[in-house]
């Protein structure tokens, strides 16, 4: 499609936009199982935390694109209406899939501990450590952010 300038089409562009999808999950996942702790006062039990992650995943397909940045997509997500963002079956994929192996029993306790314990190392944890998604820890810290953005020689 016009517009696209490679983004997913080789290994590399597909490898970081797995990294990026496995990052705006982890976002989305955290926000709202600590928004339920904080609206609740106290600790997140297991059974919350697998209850409110299932309805982010159902979400977060539908709401997040990648981001267009002068009429050209960029391999940042984004789920801001503001913004311009390219939408499609094989760009929701990514974070549907990864928000799905996120929440797929094997991490459940893991959330709980980043949730309970402030999860000042989330992206890192459930991107590099526990999937190893992203090439390295500092690239899971920074993807999907300004610092993480391709550059205009990589679009």
């Amino acid at each position: 499609p016009a517009g696209l300038h490679g983004v997913g089409r080789d290994a590399a562009s597909r490898a970081r936009l797995r990294c990026n999808a496995c990052v705006v999950a982890v976002e989305a996942l955290y926000d709202d199982v600590e928004g339920e702790r904080a609206r609740r006062g106290g600790r997140v039990t297991l059974e919350l935390a697998v209850d409110v992650m299932e309805r982010t995943c159902a979400r977060v397909g539908r709401e997040f694109g990648l981001q267009m940045r002068d009429d050209r997509v960029t391999e940042m997500f984004s789920d801001d209406a503001t913004v311009a963002r390219a939408r499609g079956r094989w760009i929701t994929t990514y974070v549907s899939e990864a928000c799905g192996t996120l929440i797929d029993g094997e991490h459940d306790e893991a959330w709980v501990e980043l949730v309970n314990g402030g999860g000042n190392r989330r992206r890192e944890v459930m991107c590099f450590e526990r999937n190893r998604v992203c090439e390295s820890a500092e690239a899971a810290k920074n993807a999907n952010s300004a610092r993480g953005a391709p550059g205009r020689d990589e679009l």
